[in-house]
């Protein structure tokens, strides 16, 4: 099919949550096999002596953490003094023991997370902040332990907080592309890249609801051990450079990993876009009405 052929893995890296089971065609391949986990929970700012915090935050590093204080995927925290500094806790995948025992070595293939605006929309006011933090830069609590210091990071959007955020993970170079074993929790940095979300602004309080709903999804790729070999049906991955090599110039672009999540469309608007999808569709244009019709009811996902 030669320049059309269809690349897999350059879509999965965009949009992952609807792409699972994709492969890394690099160029020294194995047979592997491919899963998807995802985790799905609320935030709202911390309280102290009866005061609210106006902030949360939600890292993600694709990796299999194992154990608590053991190089937790998920770390994700509040504040308890607007513009304070959060308090992180750590969140593991479900059934995370069931995976480890099932194969030797894995590596991340794609991963995004979600933040919506989940509270009465006349108190959604507040900013939010995503980004990417490269491997091994630091801790995160010195790199984003703040919103201040979230903005300060390379790579960064700032919209408000009403339109959500979306924000994908993307392989910093080729050690991102490398299987790590899957048993190892005795490295203390970071073996990937990292992305996140953190908000202030927010106006918390015991009279309303202001959660921040997080849905975090990671594709992994991963090498069996012996004895599940047959049962996990693996399959031959791949090589194919050219499809490598057009993933990796998309990743090059600095921020087009990044967009608003607007999880309501105002009844007022919807004939409008409604039109605009028909018209699109007589010019042959299929980009807005997939939009409209992406699986995630009537949402939609504005690039900046």
């Amino acid at each position: 099919m030669g320049g059309s052929e269809q690349n897999e893995y350059l879509e999965t890296l965009m949009d992952p949550e609807n792409h699972p089971g994709v492969r890394v065609p690099d160029m020294v391949t194995f047979p592997s096999s491919t899963f998807q986990l995802t985790a799905d929970f609320s935030m709202t700012p911390g309280v102290a002596a009866g005061v609210y915090g106006d902030g949360v935050v939600c890292i993600l590093e694709p990796n299999l953490g194992y154990g608590a204080g053991n190089w937790a995927p998920i770390r994700y925290g509040t504040n308890t003094v607007a513009g304070g500094v959060y308090a992180f806790n750590n969140k593991y995948w479900l059934k995370e023991a069931n995976i480890r025992a099932l194969f030797d070595s894995y590596r991340p293939v794609s991963a995004t997370m979600y933040a919506e605006y989940a509270g009465n929309s006349v108190t959604d006011s507040g900013t939010i902040c995503m980004g990417i933090i490269p491997r091994d830069a630091g801790t995160d609590a010195n790199l984003i332990g703040q919103f201040s210091l979230a903005q300060a990071q390379s790579y960064t959007k700032t919209i408000p907080l009403r339109n959500g955020a979306v924000v994908t993970w993307k392989p910093q170079d080729n050690k991102d592309l490398e299987y790590k074993d899957i048993q190892d929790t005795t490295q203390a940095d970071h073996h990937f890249p990292s992305i996140f979300i953190a908000t202030e602004g927010m106006s918390a309080s015991a009279a309303n609801n202001c959660n921040v709903r997080i849905r975090c999804i990671v594709n992994y790729e991963a090498l069996p051990t012996t004895d599940t070999f047959s049962v996990l049906g693996t399959e031959k991955s791949v090589s194919h450079t050219a499809k490598l090599e057009s993933a990796m110039n998309w990743a090059s672009e600095a921020y087009n990993n990044m967009s608003a999540f607007v999880t309501t469309i105002s009844p007022f608007v919807q004939p409008v876009l409604n039109k605009a999808s028909t018209a699109a569709t007589t010019l042959g244009v299929q980009y807005l009405q997939n939009t409209l019709a992406s699986g995630r009811g009537n949402s939609l996902r504005l690039r900046y």
